[in-house]
């Protein structure tokens, strides 16, 4: 019986760390006839704690699973496999049951880990900023927040396949600590197995305060340009302690009415460690004064470099 293990996610729930994780013990993985098809300079980057999008999604995939031997079994880790499913279902699973048909596959396991949803929510929210040019408020994204609801709707879904042969969902935010036991404990491989770990940091803090206000300022400028000051800033000064902003009490009551429902439809699905937890907290905004803000701005643009910092000059000025 040949198996397809596929981890879709979603965001902001430890993927870097479990795709770097994936691609520093590919040794270990084949050991237990198990294939993880990705590209090789994702490898690179990955074993070196950096960053990626695991297997991806990309045209080359399928090539990549069919170098594998035939009889191993095939990971695929990329959270991007969640927004397919949230956003195209039908089409998404329709290339599953091709990669079944093509390359021999008997069953689909799939893992999701999800997270409480306040505390996803900004950490979501920080995302935006940082790297899809956000600019408005954090209560703004918190009032219009419905990640429970697609969960529970992907879950539905996903229950009525056939092809699946199980689904197991774990709440990252009750297991942070024991990620890779989760998955450990999923995958077909001895009890006692370990992997190998790495001593690097997966470069992925959050923004400071000043570096939000900061960012939120470029991107009202140039999404792309704020979106390459905030990852520099990251790299430069990787152990700086992120913001720790949560939205308004009005905002997370309201959110949390609206997908009250939802969190209890995937809490029966889940069980007890897939489960969502109610995460509400005293509100914090960034804090901080004016001249660490300028301060904070003036470093983000030397790490950046004068050659991009001449760039940004020439777009946004008249």
């Amino acid at each position: 019986m040949r198996r397809l293990w596929i981890h879709i996610g979603h965001d902001k729930t430890g993927s870097s760390y479990l795709q770097a994780l994936f691609a520093r013990n590919l040794d270990v993985l084949a050991s237990h006839g198990i294939g993880y098809p990705i590209r090789t300079g994702l490898k690179d980057l990955a074993t070196r704690g950096i960053t990626t999008s695991g297997t991806e999604h990309d045209d080359g995939l399928e090539a990549r699973i069919e170098s594998l031997p035939a009889n191993q079994d095939v990971l695929l880790s990329y959270e991007g496999f969640f927004n397919s499913l949230a956003e195209q279902f039908d089409t998404e699973m329709e290339r599953w049951r091709s990669w079944c048909t093509r390359f021999g596959f008997d069953e689909i396991h799939v893992l999701l880990f999800i997270r409480n949803p306040i505390g996803h929510a900004t950490s979501s929210y920080m995302q935006i900023v940082r790297a899809h040019g956000g600019v408005n408020p954090l209560d703004a994204y918190v009032r219009k927040y419905n990640r429970p609801l697609i969960t529970m709707r992907v879950l539905k879904r996903l229950q009525s396949q056939k092809e699946i042969a199980s689904i197991t969902v774990r709440n990252y935010s009750r297991v942070r600590n024991a990620v890779a036991d989760e998955v450990l404990a999923w995958l077909p491989v001895e009890p006692d197995v370990a992997f190998h770990e790495s001593k690097d940091e997966v470069i992925n803090r959050g923004l400071t305060d000043a570096e939000m206000i900061v960012t939120r300022w470029v991107n009202g400028w140039s999404p792309a340009f704020g979106r390459k000051l905030a990852i520099q800033a990251q790299r430069s000064y990787p152990d700086l302690q992120a913001s720790r902003i949560w939205p308004s009490f009005d905002a997370q009551q309201n959110m949390l009415r609206r997908n009250k429902d939802a969190m209890g439809v995937v809490n029966q699905m889940a069980g007890p460690l897939g489960s969502y937890e109610i995460d509400t907290q005293p509100p914090h905004e960034e804090k901080t004064s004016r001249a660490k803000v300028w301060g904070t701005g003036l470093r983000m643009f030397v790490s950046l470099g004068r050659a991009r910092v001449t760039a940004l000059a020439r777009k946004i000025l008249p």
